[in-house]
Order: structure tokens, then C-alpha cells, then sequence
């Protein structure tokens, strides 16, 4: 594959979740906030789950786990 190990997706244009956020709060759509705990508190998409900073091994773990929590019929 010529996709990048760390490549993630597939993702959504914004405008594309924002009409989707019915779908995100119900668990239909996975969001993940990656970043500083900080700014997940300072706001955050309604319905994201909160992984933490995804730069570093232990975040990069952390957000693996969480991948696999995710059931398969879940965009």
C-alpha cells in the first residue's frame, strides 16, 4: 500500500460531520480528540472521546486500544 504507516481514516470534510452530529453523540460515528487535555476542556466536538496527546508512544497505544473498542458497523 502506498498509504503511510500512520495514515488514519477514513475522515470527514468538517462540514461533513457538522451535519452529522446526531450521528457522532449516538456512538454511530467515531470521533477522537488526540490532542492536550487542555483543550479537549477548552471545547471539543460533542461526542468525541477524549484519547489524550497522541504523540507519543504511550498516547499512540492508547489511541490503538481505543481503536479496537470501536464495533465494525461504527463510521
Amino acid at each position: 500500500s502506498s498509504e503511510s504507516p500512520d495514515a488514519i481514516g477514513p475522515l470527514l470534510p468538517p462540514q461533513a460531520l457538522a451535519a452529522r452530529i446526531a450521528d457522532v453523540k449516538s456512538g454511530k460515528i467515531a470521533v477522537f480528540y488526540v490532542g492536550p487535555d487542555m483543550l479537549f476542556d477548552l471545547g471539543h466536538i460533542p461526542g468525541a472521546r477524549r484519547i489524550g496527546a497522541a504523540g507519543s508512544e504511550e498516547g499512540r497505544q492508547a489511541f490503538s486500544r481505543a481503536l479496537e473498542k470501536v464495533p465494525l458497523d461504527t463510521e
